[in-house]
């Protein structure tokens, strides 16, 4: 085998990478744009639920009076000193 044909043989060989490496890139993207989309739909569900929690204490201390608890403050993302 001369030198022309090894290194075409090798410039198959790296195309095949290349093939493979572009395929892996772009599943590596389509898989990060869906766990994006996961956590975007999560973080919208979660500010949801928060909005709910906070209305029902809302209503509660409407009701009864008093103040929402520690742990109640923090499931609403809230400090003490807020």
């Amino acid at each position: 085998m001369n030198s022309l044909e090894e290194l075409n043989m090798q410039i198959e060989e790296v195309k095949g990478f290349l093939h493979k490496s572009y395929e892996d890139v772009r599943l590596a993207r389509y898989a990060a744009e869906q766990q994006m989309n996961f956590l975007k739909k999560k973080e919208h569900e979660l500010d949801l639920l928060k909005d709910l929690f906070k209305n029902m204490l809302d209503e509660r201390e409407q009701l009864q009076g008093g103040s929402i608890t520690e742990e109640e403050r923090k499931l609403l993302g809230e400090s003490a000193s807020d």
